[in-house]
């Protein structure tokens, strides 16, 4: 799944069958190239931190929760990497070496363990665990 097909999705609450919020943006674990959580829009008072490890299922029309108690909102660390100034989407690309290689397109993901697969730039892609960091300046890749 991608990144852009799955942003605005809705996250609903198995408990109630209500929805809680929508995906927002996409909290990135970069040692471990994979999904850390999602910041969602919130459509009523609960948290907007999901945890990747919350999610019950991401599916073509909807994430699942168990309970809407298990939206949190961002404190700590979390506070700092689910800013928008850490997210992958439009973050601009350097290679290791220190090339420019424009600005992430989109994210390709396995929607099953939040795993990165493949980013995409505009002339080129890479695996999702080329991944070196994710700085307010930029996303490094290790294209070697």
């Amino acid at each position: 799944m991608r990144f852009k097909k799955a942003t605005g999705r809705k996250v609903v609450s198995l408990a109630t069958a209500e929805t809680v919020g929508k995906v927002s943006r996409f909290v990135i674990d970069v040692p471990q190239r994979r999904i850390a959580a999602l910041v969602l829009r919130k459509t009523d008072k609960h948290g907007e931190i999901l945890t990747w490890s919350d999610v019950t299922g991401f599916g073509d029309d909807a994430v699942t929760v168990a309970d809407v108690g298990v939206l949190s909102e961002a404190d700590g660390p979390m506070k700092e990497l689910s800013d928008k100034d850490y997210q992958l989407m439009g973050k601009r690309v350097l290679s290791t070496r220190g090339d420019d290689l424009g600005e992430v397109k989109d994210v390709d993901f396995d929607p099953k363990t939040g795993l990165l697969e493949t980013i995409h730039y505009p002339d080129g892609s890479a695996r999702g665990d080329a991944l070196v960091g994710i700085g307010t300046y930029a996303a490094v890749i290790d294209i070697d």
